[in-house]
């Protein structure tokens, strides 16, 4: 049988490529992620440890128990002077320097010569560091000029003076955030270990006191680094360190621990790629699998004959299901092998595009770990073995009676049966759906996603009751616009649901998807929208910082709010706090108030029915929602005790209630007062801007830009721009998951293309009858043509009522917490999608037409 098995494999080769194609697509994918995010890992493990090599014990602060959420849990309190001191003085203490450098949402901008900012690419973080002397102990190293002396004086990294063609002696303007720009003296270039530019992060070196006052830390470090005298261990230098430090606030760490902790930091903030370009992956070997699945039914009813004969000569059940099996397992292991390699060439492709678009990676060549080898060998495998398991056990089924029958038999569920079981698993997964978003118990997202799939399993056990009438409604019109053709494409289609159906399904799951994030992204634009147009539909003139993360100076609502043209501007902060006895009860209850100025925000934001008076908040007293008021049982009057990020608690009143949500989420204000005396970083977000009655947009807008020359990273943006603004920030965020989508339509397409193709070859007979009583190659190739459009525009619709129903869920469980407030079905897009893949139809048809139309007229009806 193994023999016999091996020999039907090399004769169908055809039949079985387009089945390894798919399996090839979904394991490059997943292979790709393993490999890309190994190497960028592996790349900074290396530089990490070579620039550290020197560094033998590392002093740094205890967690700061900040109250700005999860995104704040690495955050450590500052180390004064007195313990770098200190540290220089233990015995074995070769030399000890400070390190300080600024936060990712502090980002110190340089400009270039043309005005405008270098680096920020993709949201990339641009930091300062102090310079240090010892050239152990730092990892840059000075390629031209000279190291900063002065507070006056810069060093910018390699890429940051070549692309805004920097030289030393170059007076560079330099917008450290939130402060004004500054200019400073270019006086070095320097690279970091071996890069120019570690994955896009911009570098600018300052003195050590300089750095200090831009970060707001004057005399304080975020880290000592130590190296020890010869013949001291590090392990040795760390308890000398440890002990004469033992009543500070401080964590001593030795060089290896803190190699350690950076590159477990760099792992936790790539785990997000990781998971991100897996589950596309999944996503595109799960469409592969029913295609596998299809083609085997397909290829097994082909092949009852055969079969049927292997059974009439001996061969037992057993031996022809493991026969089925042993080709789904060559099938895979190839095709997986492929796809490995395939994987491994998709990360080559993706570091040059990194290094294309400035996030260049430090280190050699892609890694290639040997568990990312076994998993994409294993996964592929098992994926197309278990795809294979319910045909094989149909094929073996087969009685040798069969032999005898001329046609090819599938043995379908039947049809009453399958739209009860369909209907049945549908509903158990909307129930479990639905519980899972809106119930409040733990592990709710597993119910959400059991539920999901769920649903889609009822609709795919489904699919062959719905698609014979779908094809007929929708063949009608076209057997009346193409004759005979279309009649031949409409009976074609609906000639064996299960194969039409299972054939459009893998394209239903990818359309799905797209569609479903198609609606929840418009969603959220519409809920932005709204809110923009309802509550801030009174403002001129937005200002917010163009630097990836960047905050503005209070500064900066003060000299718009000096224009001549501007009537009145306030500034937009977010006080992070936490209330006793008040926990946050999701995404649209966020731990912290905005910071405004409550006597204006009124002009600007629209509140509604306000309980109290506004005018008496101060920095005793605040405001809150109605919603909020009414689910925590508070009142004008009521007494909360507050945590900010200074100490001490705070006990304020609420002196007002409004009653719509600041941007449908924020339901606390406090003055901007209270928020510069309490919050660690006193910075705003925004600043808003009304102008004087009669003045024009554009003179204004050229007049507040004057006003902020000395922040060159402050932009400024008009009503609609701004909302203009943030519907684009979404929409290219949803074109890199349709990139990453797309894998998996291409998938389903390569299987209508199989299916065509095997269903030609089953048709030989009949297309040679065809021609022989006069059908033309046109006609032939045309009636194919038409059965794919069918197929695919069904898979589509079905697809695009998912994405619907899934999207509407989704929008109203958000809706719970006013994440989002509007449902936009994108109607206009869907359309589009629709057009696409009937489109997409006619090429997946343009191979099997093709082969179809060239078919020798007498050979094919000696076809038995």
């Amino acid at each position: 049988m193994l023999r016999i098995t091996l020999r039907g494999l090399r004769a169908h080769i055809v039949r079985f490529l387009l089945t390894g194609v798919a399996i090839v697509l979904g394991i490059t994918f997943l292979v790709g992620s393993f490999v890309i995010t190994d190497t960028i890992k592996a790349a900074f493990d290396d530089l990490f440890a070579k620039i550290t090599s020197g560094t033998d014990a590392v002093v740094q602060g205890v967690r700061s128990r900040t109250l700005g959420g999860p995104d704040n849990a690495d955050l450590r309190e500052p180390i004064p002077q007195s313990v770098l001191d200190a540290v220089r003085t233990v015995p074995g203490v070769a030399n000890a320097v400070g390190d300080i450098q600024t936060q990712a949402d502090q980002p110190v901008t340089v400009i270039g010569r043309d005005g405008k900012a270098i680096g920020g690419a993709a949201g990339t973080p641009q930091f300062a560091f102090n310079w240090s002397d010892d050239p152990t102990l730092n990892p840059w190293r000075i390629t031209q000029g000279r190291p900063p002396r002065l507070d006056t004086e810069i060093v910018v990294d390699a890429a940051t003076a070549r692309e805004g063609h920097l030289v030393p002696g170059t007076r560079v303007l330099v917008n450290a955030a939130p402060r004004p720009a500054t200019r400073y003296t270019l006086v070095g270039v320097a690279r970091f270990g071996r890069v120019d530019r570690p994955l896009g992060a911009t570098g600018a070196l300052f003195t050590t006191r300089e750095v200090q006052r831009i970060t707001g830390l004057p005399g304080r470090y975020q880290h000592v680094l130590a190296r020890a005298d010869p013949g001291v261990s590090a392990t040795v230098l760390h308890d000398r360190i440890a002990a004469r430090l033992r009543l500070q606030r401080v964590e001593v760490l030795t060089g290896a621990q803190y190699r350690t902790q950076q590159s477990d930091a760099i792992r936790k903030a790539l785990n997000f790629l990781y998971i991100f370009l897996t589950v596309f992956g999944a996503v595109g070997l799960l469409v592969g699998g029913f295609i596998i699945f299809n083609t085997f039914t397909i290829v097994l009813a082909q092949r009852t004959r055969e079969l049927a004969l292997l059974r009439a000569i001996g061969a037992s059940p057993s031996q022809v299901r493991r026969s089925v099996r042993i080709e789904a397992f060559v099938v895979g292991l190839l095709g997986s092998a492929i796809g490995v390699a395939g994987g491994i060439g998709l990360a080559v492709g993706l570091r040059a595009i990194l290094d294309a678009v400035g996030l260049s990676l430090p280190g050699g060549s892609v890694v290639v770990q040997p568990r990312t080898v076994a998993l994409g060998l294993i996964i592929g495998t098992v994926v197309t073995v278990t795809a294979a398991f319910v045909p094989s056990r149909r094929a073996a089924r087969i009685a040798p009676v069969a032999a005898m029958r001329e046609s090819a038999i599938e043995q379908p569920l039947p049809l009453r049966r399958r739209a009860i079981t369909g209907c049945v698993t549908t509903a158990i997964g909307v129930a479990a759906l639905l519980f899972g978003l809106f119930s409040s118990i733990h592990n709710n997202t597993l119910y959400a996603a059991f539920g999901a799939l769920a649903v889609f399993a009822g609709v795919f056990i489904v699919s062959p009751v719905l698609i014979a009438p779908f094809i007929g409604a929708l063949g009608a019109p076209i057997q009346r616009f193409r004759g005979i053709t279309g009649r031949l494409a409409r009976d074609n289609a609906r000639r064996n649901p299960r194969r039409s159906a299972f054939t459009a399904v893998a394209l239903t799951l990818g359309v799905a998807l797209v569609g479903f994030i198609t609606i929840v992204g418009a969603s959220f634009k519409q809920t932005i929208s709204t809110a923009l147009d309802t509550q801030l539909g009174a403002t001129d003139y937005f200002i917010s910082s163009s630097s990836p993360g960047g905050t503005l100076s209070p500064d900066v609502t003060k000299r718009v709010a000096a224009v001549p043209d501007v009537d009145v501007a306030i500034g937009i902060g977010f006080a992070p706090m936490r209330i006793e006895g008040v926990k946050a009860k999701g995404p649209g209850d966020p731990e912290g108030a905005l910071a405004v100025d409550v006597h204006q925000v009124g002009r600007f934001v629209k509140l509604g029915t306000v309980t109290g008076n506004l005018g008496m908040v101060d920095d005793n007293g605040i405001a809150v929602s109605r919603s909020f008021a009414d689910d925590h049982h508070l009142h004008v009057g009521s007494q909360l005790h507050v945590h900010f990020d200074k100490p001490p608690v705070r006990v304020l009143e609420v002196r007002a209630i409004f009653e719509k949500r600041v941007f449908n989420r924020v339901s606390l204000l406090v003055t901007h007062h209270l928020f510069d005396r309490v919050a660690a970083t006193p910075v705003d977000f925004f600043s808003l801007a009304i102008l004087r009655d009669g003045v024009a947009l554009g003179p204004a807008r050229h007049s507040i830009k004057v006003a902020l020359r000395d922040y060159p990273t402050a932009t400024v943006q008009d009503f609609a721009a701004f909302k203009n603004d943030q519907e684009h920030q979404i929409d290219q965020g949803l074109a890199l998951i349709y990139g990453l989508l797309g894998l998996s339509i291409i998938i389903a397409l390569i299987g209508i293309v199989n299916t065509l193709a095997l269903s030609v070859h089953e048709r030989t007979h009949e297309i040679g009858l065809l021609r022989a009583v006069g059908a033309s190659r046109r006609q032939i190739r045309t009636s194919i043509r038409w059965e794919s459009v069918l197929i695919a525009t069904f898979g589509t619709l079905l697809g695009l009522a998912m994405g619907l129903f899934f999207g509407w869920v989704l929008v109203v469980a958000l809706h719970r917490n006013n994440v989002v407030t509007r449902f936009d079905p994108a109607l206009a897009r869907l359309v589009q999608i629709t057009l696409i893949a009937a489109a997409a139809g006619v090429l997946a048809a343009v191979f099997p037409a093709w082969r179809a139309a060239r078919l020798d007229v007498l050979d094919a009806i000696r076809v038995e």
